[in-house]
Formats: structure tokens, sequence, C-alpha cells
């Protein structure tokens, strides 16, 4: 719950607040706020890098060609 309050855009002591406790694994829930869990959020990701690499590949193939 408190990686899914804080990815709301809930600083980390209104999370606490609005979770009514504090837990000693706040900073490992805290570093999980930045991993993409969501499956299609890294299929998105991976998506760009294998573009970004193709269209490099492409601009390569073209300045050995010319």
């Amino acid at each position: 719950m408190y990686p899914h309050l804080r990815r709301a855009g809930k600083t980390p002591a209104k999370t606490i607040a609005d979770l009514g406790f504090t837990t000693s694994r706040v900073l490992v829930s805290e570093a999980d706020v930045g991993r993409v869990t969501d499956r299609r959020h890294a299929e998105q990701r991976l998506g760009a890098v294998l573009s970004a690499a193709q269209q490099r590949r492409v601009e390569r193939a073209t300045r050995i060609g010319s």
C-alpha cells in the first residue's frame, strides 16, 4: 500500500499519516516506489529501448552505405 500511495504523488510523511502507522520497512518500501512492477510499463520501456537500438542500426547502415 505504501508504494501505491507514494506513486500517486503523496509525500512520505503524508503517506505514513494516511496509513496511520509507520514500520521499519518504510525505507525498503521507499526503494520500491521507483521500481516499475506493472508489466505493461516494463514492456513499453523495453519497446522504447529496442526501437532506439533499431534506429541506431538504420543510421549506421545509412552512413556505411553512403
